[in-house]
């Protein structure tokens, strides 16, 4: 009885044992406290938003995600990024994330230069898109300004630029938009590398103007900053969509005539005006049946109008006339054939 006393005792004083589950992990997963296993996953896209310096979305095949991180991330808008952790309700928790351009440009030079046409079947952010090349691959393009307002799926583009094996990086004008190649005219076709010559008819901000060329208005938008005012001559160079004109280039030809190394000629002409172009510019055919723009300092005569003749003196760079607004006269149309 003894012995059985004792055996209890032992029994009583080991302690209760339960079979843990197995727990299934593979190499980067994470396990959290009640041993549930979070399957680690990987996002690749263009930042889409930015929210601060942890949260962000993230545009990634054609869906928006919610990106948050336990680290800081300097991001911004358009940036390229790879992002690694889990998904949880919704939000992706990012464990790090890498941006691509910072890669790109330390990459040692192993960039090639590539250059193919193809259609625009996607976009990643306002700086990015994917094309479907005409050798069937398809590549995520990245420029340098945003181009979303110019083109839309199913344009076709020429592109050139360098590739590291994840996505082309292109400057502006190393992408061409070509005419759409199906013929459906959904009017999405574009006139590449147009070029138009003619004066400033308004001013509506820093990048956008109405350009008056051959008797017609045309809209104009640009990228960059532009300090003009109404009568500038310009050089517009870009793709016309609709009924406004995307500039990739914008040239005021005054900035030209002052560099002009003193080549400027002293002119003296007669002639009808065939165009006021602005209060101090106007359009003049003169007798020799040449047709030249005159630029003035000030104002013109308000009296001047398209029909009447008048005399110029100035100065000619072989693009238009420069003279003072007393040099230019408006003539009685009886005296004009006589010479006076």
């Amino acid at each position: 009885m003894k012995n059985l006393h004792i055996t209890r005792l032992l029994a009583l004083s080991i302690p209760f044992v339960t079979a843990l589950p197995v727990v299934h992990a593979a190499p980067g997963d994470r396990i959290l406290g009640n041993r549930t296993v979070v399957r680690s996953e990987v996002v690749r896209g263009i930042v889409s938003r930015v929210y601060n310096s942890r949260e962000f979305d993230v545009r990634a095949d054609g869906r928006i995600v919610r990106v948050k991180s336990d680290s800081y991330a300097n991001l911004r808008n358009g940036d390229f990024v790879t992002a690694r952790g889990d998904l949880r309700g919704g939000t992706f928790y990012a464990e790090f994330v890498n941006r691509q351009d910072d890669n790109v440009r330390g990459n040692q030079g192993r960039e090639t230069q590539i250059s193919f046409r193809g259609e625009i079947i996607d976009f990643d952010g306002a700086r990015g898109f994917r094309v479907r090349a005409d050798n069937g691959r398809i590549y995520l393009v990245r420029t340098n300004i945003d181009l979303s307002r110019r083109v839309s799926r199913g344009d076709r583009v020429a592109v050139q630029g360098r590739f590291d094996g994840s996505f082309v990086r292109a400057n502006n004008n190393d992408i061409q938009f070509e005419r759409n190649g199906n013929g459906n005219g959904n009017g999405n076709n574009y006139n590449n590398g147009r070029s138009l010559r003619g004066v400033v008819n308004d001013v509506r901000g820093n990048r956008e103007f109405d350009l008056r060329v051959d008797g017609r208005i045309v809209r104009v938008q640009s990228d960059s900053y532009l300090n003009l005012r109404r009568g500038d001559i310009v050089e517009v160079r870009g793709t016309v969509r609709g009924n406004t004109l995307f500039a990739d280039q914008v040239i005021r030809r005054d900035d030209n005539i002052f560099n002009n190394n003193g080549r400027n000629d002293r002119i003296n002409l007669r002639g009808e005006v065939v165009e006021v172009e602005g209060r101090s510019s106007l359009r003049v055919r003169a007798e020799n049946g040449r047709v030249y723009s005159v630029r003035t300092n000030g104002y013109l005569n308000s009296r001047i109008s398209r029909g009447d003749r008048i005399s110029v003196q100035g100065t000619f760079d072989g693009s238009f006339v420069r003279a003072n607004s007393n040099d230019v006269d408006l003539l009685r149309n009886d005296n004009f054939y006589n010479g006076r």
